[in-house]
């Protein structure tokens, strides 16, 4: 990193220190409550004379010291800047609170409206913290230690950590005044959404941190075209998908990868193969998990795990895709490969009677257990398939061919695709999609 990047990055991440004080200032004037990690610090403001940015100070001093305690040679030196960052935070902290003063709503709905707009701008200060990727802020970094020292997953440490504070100050607050005051609704509201807000923002100003520090999108050099044709194939559960696939294969002589990409992604990302073979395809929906899932997006480098799956499986997969004419079975391919033009997509589905039939047979269920068989499967598929492209699971723009394989049969369907295949990479080798230097070269199909 050169002198003047890391310049503009300290620059970047100040600025958002400054933000995410002015955020939860703004919170905690909406009166409903204020932020998670500033709960404790407010209810004791309320009791004492010592300021809410005063007790920030003290708390976040002590988190700095069990990080050191936590992490002894593992703490970086440059993490003791974490102590410049309190101060500047807590400080700033309460110029805002003095700065919003006359800011006093009394309408619970412009009270819940400051709320969401102060949720929004916290989230935003964190979002150009992470962008920044310089040092933690104490807050953080007290979560990385305790997950890095007990070796627990960061998001689910984060979610302990906030309920931990927040039911301290509620048993501060009881004690103080025999009720609650200072941690209200707001203070679950802000719990539970800027994570989440934090991952919208990240993920529509990636142009902004890219166009500051001239980061280049993950998997670009992957996504230009090695010249080698590849068949992605997409598909309902028992819709015979896997046959029309290794048929596909063996009839143009091409590569067929579906168990293999889970081998080589537990290889390359440390995983056991049975742990790839539970989780690459599955998603849920609870709100447990997108809560821990939405707070990795608050600290540099941190992935939740199906999101750290889903990279090293997508690289394996462009990878694959590179070493020769292949069919690709699933896992999102489509989407991964969408910008080659050397990629042929398609989209196999069958009536309900016929997959059913089919799932009887291979899997020796009832017609009721492989019904609810099949609507597990297609559910987690496409809840899966939704939260990692951002796009319908099915939706024919997705695709180069759709294909029912109830009205051609596995044969007919591997016929129709090898057809419309071959038309289609004749077409793009006339138009000359593909002149670029290839690092595949296939035999003419």
């Amino acid at each position: 990193m050169t002198a003047e990047e890391k310049i503009k990055r300290y620059i970047v991440f100040t600025i958002g220190v400054l933000i995410n004080s002015f955020g939860i200032s703004f919170i905690t004037k909406a009166s409903l409550g204020t932020s998670p990690i500033s709960s404790v610090p407010y209810v004791l403001s309320l009791r004492f004379e010592p300021t809410l940015g005063e007790f920030s100070f003290v708390l976040n001093m002590i988190f700095i010291i069990l990080e050191i305690a936590l992490l002894r040679r593992r703490f970086e030196k440059i993490q003791f800047l974490q102590i410049v960052v309190n101060v500047v935070f807590s400080y700033f902290i309460d110029f805002s609170m003095l700065l919003l003063g006359g800011l006093n709503p009394v309408n619970y709905v412009i009270k819940l409206v400051f709320l969401l707009i102060g949720c929004a701008i916290l989230a935003f200060g964190i979002t150009l913290e992470v962008f920044a990727d310089v040092i933690l802020v104490p807050g953080e970094g007290i979560v990385n230690a305790i997950a890095v020292t007990f070796k627990k997953q960061f998001g689910s440490v984060k979610v302990g950590f906030d309920v931990t504070l927040m039911a301290t100050a509620c048993i501060l607050s009881l004690v103080f005044f025999h009720g609650l005051q200072g941690i209200r609704e707001g203070t679950l509201i802000s719990a539970l959404i800027v994570g989440t807000i934090v991952k919208f923002y990240s993920r529509r100003l990636g142009f902004l941190r890219d166009g500051l520090f001239g980061v280049r999108s993950k998997g670009a050099e992957a996504d230009k075209p090695c010249g080698c044709p590849v068949i992605t194939i997409s598909r309902q559960y028992g819709c015979g998908g896997n046959e029309v696939g290794r048929r596909l294969a063996g009839d143009l002589k091409m590569a067929f990868y579906d168990r293999e990409i889970s081998s080589r992604t537990a290889a390359e990302g440390g995983y056991t193969y049975q742990y790839v073979e539970r989780e690459e395809q599955r998603y849920t929906n609870s709100l447990l998990y997108d809560l821990v899932a939405s707070n990795y997006a608050m600290a540099p480098g941190e992935v939740p795990p199906l999101d750290a799956l889903f990279e090293t499986q997508s690289r394996v997969i462009r990878e694959l895709s590179c070493q020769g004419p292949c069919v690709i079975m699933g896992r999102c391919a489509d989407y991964v490969l969408r910008d080659r033009p050397d990629c042929f997509h398609v989209y196999l589905s069958a009536n309900i009677k016929d997959r059913t039939r089919r799932i009887m047979e291979k899997e020796n269920l009832g017609e009721t257990a492989a019904r609810q068989r099949i609507a597990e499967k297609d559910r987690e598929r496409s809840s899966h398939y939704k939260h990692f492209t951002g796009q319908a699971w099915g939706a024919a723009g997705n695709y180069s061919l759709s294909v029912d394989t109830s009205v051609f049969g596995i044969e007919g369907a591997a016929a129709v695709i090898e057809d419309a295949f071959g038309r289609a990479w004749k077409g793009k080798e006339n138009e000359s999609e593909l002149s670029q230097p290839a690092v595949c070269q296939p035999e003419p199909f």
